[in-house]
Parts: C-alpha cells; sequence; structure tokens
C-alpha cells in the first residue's frame, strides 16, 4: 500500500500496524527510535490495531464493516439461545445462514461495536419465591422508615495475598500477582449508622454465638455511648444462626436492644455490604505481608472511611426498598 501523500498521523498508524502484523511488540517498535513517533502513540496504535480498529486512507471513514446489521441479528439470536458459545461458533452460523466467511476477530469486533462484553456471571444469594415475596413484605412495611437511627452491621473476610486492583501499565506487559494456594485470612466484625464507624473487630477463628457475643460486648461500650441519647434506635444483622442464637437473644434482651427483622439472603439490602469493597480495595493497595500487617491495614482502611460517605450509603435505602418491591423481590443493583 503506498502511503506518499497521507497525512504524518494517518502515515504512522499504518507504520505500526505493519510491524505488530510483522510480530513486533509495542516495546520492539519504540526501541526502532522511529522519528516522530511518541512512545504513547506506539501504545495507542498497537492497541488500535489489536482491536481490528482498521481505517480506509482514501477517507477518514472506516472500512465497511462485512457485517450487516442483519448478520448481528443472527448472532444476537445465537446468544439468546446458546448462553456460552463463542465467537468461533458464530461465525459458522454466519457462514451457514449468510454464506458469509467471518474470523472470529471480525465477530469479537461487532460485539464491541454493539455494545457487547465478554462477562464472567456474578455470584448472588439463591433467592426462592418465598424469599423473594417475604423480601418485597419487608421492603413495604419498611419502606418509610427513618433509617436515621439504624446501626447496620455486618462481618467479611479479609485474604493475604488479595489483590483486584487495576493499575495503568504499558499494554505489553502483564501484571502478576503472587499469592499461596491457601492464604490465611483475617475475619472482621463492623458496623456504620449516622453516628460513626465502628470497629474493626478482627478474629481468626471461626465465628460461634459466643465468639458472637464476646464482639458485642466488645463493641457495646461505643455503641452505648454514642446512642444512649438516641430513642428507637435499632440494630440490624442478618439472619445468621449465631446472630439468632439464644445466647444472642439473652445479650440484647440484657442491653435492651431493639433488633430489627431483616429477610433471609439479603445482603443488597445492606448498605454495609458497599463500604466493604472499598475497604478491601485499600487495603490490598497497602499490600500487607503477613497477618499482623494485614490486621493493620484493615484498622488503618476504617480510619480512612469519610462519614460522608457513609451518610450516603445509608440514605439509599428507600430506593433500595423502592427497586426491590418494584423488582417482586429479585436482586437490586446495589
Amino acid at each position: 500500500m503506498d502511503i506518499e501523500g497521507v497525512p504524518l498521523i494517518k502515515q504512522n498508524r499504518i507504520l505500526v500496524s505493519r510491524l505488530a502484523e510483522a510480530g513486533l511488540t509495542p516495546k520492539d517498535i519504540n526501541g526502532l527510535n522511529i522519528p516522530n513517533l511518541a512512545k504513547s502513540t506506539v501504545y495507542q496504535y498497537y492497541d488500535k490495531w489489536q482491536n481490528d480498529e482498521e481505517f480506509d486512507l482514501r477517507n477518514n471513514g472506516g472500512r465497511p464493516r462485512k457485517l450487516t446489521e442483519e448478520d448481528f441479528d443472527l448472532i444476537a439470536d445465537a446468544i439468546e439461545e446458546e448462553d456460552y458459545i463463542n465467537p468461533k461458533g458464530m461465525a459458522k452460523i454466519i457462514e451457514e445462514e449468510k454464506e458469509k466467511s467471518v474470523s472470529s476477530r471480525t465477530i469479537r469486533r461487532t460485539l464491541r461495536d454493539h455494545d457487547y462484553e465478554h462477562k464472567k456471571p456474578v455470584n448472588i444469594p439463591f433467592l426462592t419465591e418465598e424469599h423473594k415475596a417475604i423480601r418485597v413484605q419487608w421492603a413495604e412495611e419498611h419502606l418509610h422508615d427513618n433509617w436515621d437511627k439504624t446501626l447496620f452491621t455486618d462481618e467479611s473476610s479479609f485474604w493475604l495475598d488479595s489483590n483486584h486492583v487495576k493499575r495503568w501499565m504499558p499494554a505489553d506487559e502483564v501484571y502478576y500477582n503472587e499469592h499461596r494456594k491457601y492464604p490465611p485470612k483475617i475475619h472482621v466484625w463492623g458496623a456504620i449508622s449516622k453516628k460513626g464507624v465502628f470497629g474493626p473487630i478482627t478474629f481468626r477463628q471461626n465465628m460461634d454465638a459466643e465468639l458472637y457475643t464476646d464482639i458485642l460486648n466488645y463493641a457495646w461500650p461505643d455503641i452505648h455511648n454514642k446512642f444512649k441519647y438516641t430513642t428507637n434506635w435499632r440494630f440490624q444483622q442478618d439472619n445468621d444462626s449465631k446472630h439468632t442464637a439464644n445466647l444472642t437473644k439473652y445479650f440484647f434482651m440484657r442491653h435492651k436492644v431493639h433488633v430489627m427483622g431483616w429477610p433471609s439472603n439479603s445482603p443488597d439490602l445492606n448498605p454495609i455490604e458497599n463500604l466493604w469493597f472499598t475497604i478491601k480495595r485499600d487495603v490490598e493497595i497497602m499490600k500487607p505481608r503477613d497477618l499482623e500487617e494485614l490486621e493493620v491495614c484493615i484498622e488503618e482502611a476504617f480510619k480512612k472511611i469519610r462519614l460522608d460517605a457513609v451518610y450516603k450509603l445509608i440514605d439509599s435505602m428507600p430506593n433500595r426498598l423502592k427497586q426491590c418491591i418494584e423488582r417482586n423481590g429479585e436482586k437490586i443493583d446495589y
């Protein structure tokens, strides 16, 4: 292809594409020290080449697409019928139905052009029809509650070596995270309300009712101090067996704590669940090397929690409940 007379910016993109097709990586291309071609531009054009974003030199538009909207409809139908069909299978359908030969790469590009993404499933609690009905009934009963007087509580686990934090880096480099086959972990109890953040209280053994009441006894002075002048405040917890054991009930009865009812399998209704994500991200960024450091990092992450973020989460409760009702008890977008 003759590129004489083509603007420099397009010449550079063509050059990067040709070198990439020859098997060179962005690092290799930058090592050639090509005049008027910045390293960042090489990575940009290389990424476009990888994503098959080719163009026609005669104009500024893209090259004609091999697949029409009718072809895409066939692909979309195939995805609806077969959840795990891959681009190779989609290309086979196009070949059989439309007598067109297309590559898996073209299929992937077409899917991206139509805002399709290749996603992993998101694990959510299993909800039976009974669960959904109870969730709706509960949401309707509490839709107009004042959540300013509610203490939301939960437990979560933090694994050593865990790292889900994204970072920017050159396209030809790989970000490795070394982790043990069975990494040790620390469990954490925490709570939030408009009175502030409570915890973290960390523990390493499996929780039972006795340990849970020990945690509550440890947290009680701070809870009592902040709620002693608040009338009709509520303690929220899920329906785990250790939370509903007789020993736990006795603790609440002795301290005259009102524990509000909560529907089973409903972490999406609890605003503290969203906070765990932020805390775990902050802990992972600190890169603790052992359990002692992990414990310190958890404490530091709790100190960084902003009260305005807590307020925003608690103020989302009416919308959570409305969405639960609108979806007939199905999982909500929180």
